[in-house]
């Protein structure tokens, strides 16, 4: 049976009868665990006794390979770029400097990716200072904060689509964007290496010169910056929907409060504590 399979999990060695009476469940227990047992599909109950309850197994990143070429891309670029020691024109264009912050951006929208994806758990920063924690949207806390979120714009906005879910998620949908941007990034390299050639320099040495254009070095900047620019925008609007979602929310528990009162916080509110214009929305009633 599934359930005594997920039992032996737990290495549960005795002899039951040391027990004594203290083994044997009431009517009423039994009858409880009878009509209100736990449900589970047969898969979770195997899953279980197996012990296989690791997040791979059930979910993946969705844009995690393209991100890989994409990253693979820049690398590539980056060490060609690496080869250079001068330029002929374009030598104030940071093209080394901006792949290398387009490869950190391509971890740090794994990482979320991944996130809210389900593969991996977000963990929130905690300052050393003593500042607000922060926290960052995972699978299981962005569902949860969207469905909340739902049913409190359905009420205030009419709002009858999943937006409010898929707002913490908006980063797992640009995977066409960014093979887009993947092909754009490989093309570079061939139109960058196409233009070195070897040259000697005042004491000899061989070196390696690019008399690429100041404008295709420009393009190939642009480019970068566009692929940087659009996994750190959408990386960047799903934590602080999550967050903003919090904080919004937070303040409907507030607000809440606000209204369903009974007669001592009535008394309290218009005696007392109550200032003018919380009393006035009271009284509307509206």
């Amino acid at each position: 049976m599934a359930g005594a399979n997920v039992f032996n999990r737990l290495s549960f060695s005795f002899d039951t009868g040391k027990f004594g009476d203290a083994i044997f469940l009431s009517d009423n227990t039994k009858d409880f665990l009878n009509t209100q047992p736990i449900s589970l599909e047969t898969w979770q109950k195997n899953d279980l006794a197996n012990g296989t309850i690791i997040t791979t197994n059930y979910y993946k990143n969705p844009v995690l390979n393209v991100c890989n070429q994409l990253k693979a891309n820049a690398q590539n670029l980056r060490s060609l770029l690496s080869t250079i020691d001068g330029y002929d024109t374009a030598g104030g264009i940071p093209l080394s400097s901006s792949t290398s912050g387009l490869i950190n951006e391509i971890e740090f929208f794994k990482e979320h990716t991944s996130n809210v994806a389900g593969v991996t758990k977000a963990e929130p920063t905690v300052p050393e200072d003593g500042s607000p924690v922060i926290e960052y949207p995972d699978y299981d806390s962005s569902i949860q904060i969207g469905q909340d979120l739902l049913m409190l714009l359905n009420s205030t906005d009419g709002i009858q689509d999943s937006s409010p879910v898929l707002g913490n998620m908006t980063s797992l949908f640009i995977g066409d964007d960014i093979a887009a941007d993947t092909i754009t990034i490989a093309n570079a390299y061939p139109t960058l290496n196409v233009t070195l050639r070897t040259d000697l320099d005042a004491n000899g040495n061989v070196i390696i010169l690019s008399n690429i254009t100041s404008t295709a070095a420009n393009l190939i900047f642009s480019n970068i910056q566009t692929a940087n620019g659009r996994l750190n925008i959408r990386r960047l609007h799903d934590w602080n929907f999550f967050r903003q979602g919090s904080i919004l929310l937070e303040d409907f528990s507030r607000i809440d409060k606000l209204e369903n009162i009974g007669n001592t916080q009535a008394f309290l509110i218009n005696n007392l504590i109550g200032t003018d214009e919380y009393k006035q929305k009271i009284s509307a009633n509206t």
